[in-house]
């Protein structure tokens, strides 16, 4: 299509507009081809609303864009722009949204932006060099810079002129040469949401990083190189704290975050014990402390709140000892992970009909028996690398919607069970390295295809 004639098209309507000295384009998914008209931009004074997303638009933006002289709203994101932002862009005086990720764009940020905005994304993109431009911004309430080549910023106090800010998005970004002091968020006490994950960020952060951030809701600073004890912010509000994939090392922070819904600290250095407060949070949903070194036993109890509300536990690959806590299993624990520990004792009772869609226990010292999971709606169960043992029971073989049991290097006893339903789900069956006799169940071939791995070996099986 030849995007001169549809925008003709557009502006013979938008004139309809003008009659109450208000008008808009705005079309989502047009299909529109071809570069923007830098005329266009000339008739069209009272545009207020100037919307093309997920289009096909290549080319740059014009500078002439500076004709929308009561402008509200810029948003061109998903299509193929090229170019740098147009200096002009600081013109647009009545520019409250810029929307333009999702495109090809490049160059440096211009050194000035309206000061009337109230919400920059300029995500996914290729922009490089500092972030700037950003002064006198005293309405911005949200930027979003993640996904670009950006190398950090030039003052020591990058956001101090932002006092209405709630969202700052600054994740995959190359900030290796960044120091981070206890002054880079200052200025920000309205700061709801903030994102640098997987910026190359490395060192030490300052003890008060985070201490005027007092109404922070989500913190990621995931994926990072980030070294030393790690600062806990001090916000009432806090839902989702991610640091994981870090170099972080120390104890575990020891707060009652009190609204948290997600701590995911995995991939860490941490050591020490796991504070027991964890076991009382009330809301959370998410605990990852795996790949860690912590050590002692996992807390014996947990509110229930904590019980009624988690749904992934993971606390895997560290050195926990002492034996699994009753109410981990009478938990509403979606995914349970424990694996790589050393766990010692039995396995706790699983409730019938619990909400467990996988456990993971493997690499443990666990003893005694398999519970039943008569009842359940597990896809995945794993205790390999323990010394269970007894028979496997029914509940393991017979349900229609497991999918992988993994029960291997153990020592269970007895035959398999001939009970594989004929809507047989099972896609990985590693029962080898144990003591089980007699036959392979002729019902195991009811899981057909969909069986891509069955070891069976070093046991004491016959027949066919």
């Amino acid at each position: 299509h030849v995007i001169g004639r549809a925008f003709t098209a557009m502006m013979q309507k938008a004139w309809v507009y003008q009659a109450s000295m208000r008008s808009c384009v705005s079309w989502t998914r047009s299909g529109l081809q071809g570069t923007l008209p830098s005329a266009i931009f000339n008739h069209l004074p009272y545009l207020d609303l100037f919307e093309l997303p997920f289009g096909s638009l290549s080319g740059t933006i014009p500078g002439t864009i500076t004709g929308l002289t009561n402008l509200l709203s810029l948003n061109l994101r998903d299509n193929s722009l090229t170019g740098s932002l147009p200096a002009a862009l600081a013109n647009l005086t009545s520019l409250e949204v810029l929307q333009v990720s999702d495109n090809l764009l490049g160059g440096s940020l211009p050194q000035y932006f309206p000061t009337s905005l109230l919400r920059i994304d300029i995500g996914q993109n290729d922009i490089r060099g500092p972030i700037q431009g950003l002064d006198g911004l005293t309405y911005l309430k949200e930027i979003k810079f993640r996904n670009n080549q950006f190398t950090g910023w030039s003052d020591s106090t990058p956001f101090a002129d932002l006092p209405s800010l709630e969202v700052l998005f600054l994740d995959n970004n190359d900030f290796h040469n960044v120091n981070l002091t206890e002054y880079t968020f200052s200025g920000l006490e309205s700061l709801e949401k903030i994102n640098m994950a997987s910026c190359n960020l490395r060192g030490e952060l300052p003890f008060g990083i985070f201490a005027n951030l007092t109404n922070l809701e989500s913190l990621d600073f995931s994926n990072n190189s980030l070294s030393g004890e790690l600062p806990c912010p001090d916000s009432p509000s806090l839902l989702d704290f991610s640091v994981f994939k870090n170099d972080f090392s120390g104890n575990l922070p020891n707060r009652n975050f009190a609204s948290i819904d997600e701590i995911a600290l995995s991939l860490n250095h941490f050591t020490g014990t796991i504070p027991s407060l964890y076991m009382q949070l009330d809301y959370i949903t998410l605990l990852a402390l795996d790949s860690n070194s912590l050590t002692g036993t996992i807390p014996m109890n947990a509110s229930d709140g904590f019980r009624s509300s988690m749904a992934f536990l993971n606390l895997d690959h560290n050195l926990l000892t002492g034996t699994i806590p009753d109410w981990v299993m009478s938990s509403s624990v979606l995914l349970l992970s424990l694996s790589a520990n050393s766990l010692t004792g039995r396995i706790p009772p699983i409730p019938a009909y619990s909400t467990f869609q996988s456990i993971f226990l493997y690499q443990n010292k666990l003893t005694g028996e398999l519970p039943s999971i008569k009842g359940s709606e597990l896809y995945g169960f794993g205790a390999s690398g323990n010394a269970l043992s007894g028979t496997i029971p029914e509940g393991y073989f017979n349900s229609s919607i497991m999918l992988n049991l993994f029960l291997d290097n153990n020592q269970l006893s007895g035959s398999i069970p001939d009970v594989f339903p004929y809507d047989c789900m099972f896609e990985a069956l590693h029962l080898h390295a144990n003591r089980l006799a007699g036959s392979l169940p002729s019902s195991l071939r009811n899981c057909g295809s969909f069986l891509t791995t069955l070891l069976v070996h070093n046991n004491s099986l016959g027949g066919n």
